[in-house]
């Protein structure tokens, strides 16, 4: 699997300093907008591209107020090794992002189904998973409608494989009701359902972690979907 090491080294940069900090500060404007903030029903999929799904994303908190992802860090002091982290990436480089990762929204009753899992099943947490038939594979739409040589494939072909199956094809199923969230890694619709190599749960109202040294669908142990910037 690909790490996403600039991701790893700023969520562990995060924790350690948060291990070293007296408090965690909470951010309580954040807190306020979740608070103020009514979750929309619906009734089926959605895809995170679309004005419905965003709204639903904007009053979904993703894990507790005092979380790595959501602690205030600006007014921390600069760690003594932070010039050498920032080294190790390219102070001096463009910042660069993956713009296709996207994520399909489940209602609370969604039908969940069996996946078969590949190379990780051991270190995947056990279904049945809430996958949808419209679920999103990596780079669909952007990635894809950009290309010549791939604008003209659909969803569906997609998610069995087209052009290739040489790729992360990530696939991430949000239940915001629930919150919980299922992230895949290689997932893959075939004649007889859907398959994956990896597959890992997050609980989005709680902070226990994946078990040491267990993989997740982006290498780390991480959540993909946390950084994912919203629609």
């Amino acid at each position: 699997m690909r790490l996403h090491l600039a991701l790893l080294i700023l969520l562990a940069h995060t924790v350690a300093l948060s291990a070293a900090q007296p408090g965690v500060t909470i951010d309580e404007a954040r807190l306020a907008r979740l608070k103020a903030a009514k979750m929309r029903q619906f009734r089926q999929p959605l895809h995170f591209n679309t004005p419905e799904a965003d709204a639903i994303v904007a009053a979904l908190e993703v894990f507790p107020s005092d979380n790595p992802w959501n602690i205030p860090v600006d007014k921390w002091p600069v760690a003594p090794n932070s010039a050498a982290i920032i080294a190790t990436i390219g102070g001096a480089k463009p910042l660069r992002y993956n713009p296709d990762m996207g994520f399909v929204l489940v209602p609370p009753n969604q039908k969940k189904i069996e996946v078969k899992l590949g190379a990780y099943s051991g270190e995947s947490d056990p279904g049945p998973y809430p996958v949808p038939v419209n679920a999103l594979i990596e780079g669909w739409p952007a990635a894809f409608k950009r290309a010549a040589a791939t604008r003209l494939l659909t969803l569906e072909d997609v998610q069995r494989g087209k052009p290739t199956l040489d790729a992360d094809r990530h696939g991430i199923v949000v239940d915001p009701v629930n919150r919980k969230l299922y992230e895949f890694y290689r997932l893959t619709k075939t004649d007889t359902g859907y398959a994956a190599e990896q597959a890992s749960i997050f609980d989005l109202s709680s902070n226990k972690q994946r078990p040491d040294g267990w993989t997740s669908s982006d290498a780390a142990g991480l959540p993909i979907f946390p950084s994912i910037v919203r629609y």
